[in-house]
Parts: C-alpha cells; sequence; structure tokens
C-alpha cells in the first residue's frame, strides 16, 4: 500500500515538474522573440492584446505562477485598457484591468488549449455580464 502511494505521489511530483519545464521553456521562447502579440475575441467583438510573461515564481504547497501584465484593445477604438495577472502551474489564466475610476473593473479567466502555451480561452466578466473570449498569438 505505502508503495502505490509512493508511486503516486511521484508521479504526481513528475507531472508538475514536468508541465514547470514545458511552461519555463514556452515562456523562454517567448522571451526569445516568439509574438507576445495576440488577437482573438470576446464574444463577437474583435480585439488585440500585448502580453508579458514574466519569470515563474514558486508559491507555496510546491506549486508555481508566471506572472502577467499587458493590454487589450478593440481596434475600433485602439484605447488601451491595462491588465496584470498571472498564469498557473496547471494552465490557467487570471487577468485584471485596472480600474479607472469610471467604469467596472474587467475580469478574464480562462486556460491554455495547446500544448504551446500560446492559445488560451475562457470567460471575461464586468459587473454581471459575462461573455467568453479567445486569443491567439500573432507576427504583428
Amino acid at each position: 500500500m505505502n508503495e502505490s502511494l509512493n508511486t503516486m505521489i511521484y508521479s504526481a511530483t513528475l507531472k508538475n515538474w514536468m508541465l514547470i519545464a514545458l511552461c519555463n521553456v514556452s515562456i523562454g521562447l517567448m522571451a526569445q522573440g516568439v509574438p507576445w502579440n495576440y488577437e482573438g475575441y470576446i464574444h463577437t467583438y474583435p480585439i488585440k492584446a500585448w502580453i508579458e510573461y514574466g519569470e515563474a515564481e514558486f508559491s507555496g504547497a510546491g506549486g508555481y505562477y508566471v506572472p502577467i501584465s499587458g493590454y487589450y484593445y478593440y481596434p475600433r477604438h485602439e484605447k488601451k485598457i491595462y491588465f496584470t495577472g498571472e498564469c498557473s502551474g496547471s494552465g490557467y489564466i487570471s487577468l485584471s484591468t485596472r480600474s479607472n475610476g469610471k467604469d467596472e473593473r474587467e475580469y478574464f479567466d480562462g486556460e491554455f488549449t495547446n500544448s504551446m502555451l500560446e492559445d488560451f480561452e475562457g470567460t471575461w466578466q464586468q459587473g454581471n455580464k459575462t461573455l467568453s473570449f479567445e486569443l491567439s498569438p500573432i507576427d504583428d
């Protein structure tokens, strides 16, 4: 029984370290010139974004996260809306916009949808309004 438990713990730990390595390699590649520019949609509204990934930092319980900052805009308006957030070691993304005093904060919660940790999708929320979003890298 102990041997089986040890095997399970070892397997889970190995998977976490493999994900950390994959995330660090992908983010390292981004730092070496892979585009940080994205385009996509909030529901049916086209958006463009610039995202900067920080260096992975370890958090409690053996996990880690990658700090994220950047902005997005609607091409029709071209007004930058700044955000900060993080990517967890399991590939979940959580971002929030900075409040400008007039508008409520916006929240993006999603996850990476491919193995290179580039494309992601999820939900965008502002107040009681929730819409889907998706972003993919571009060479802009």
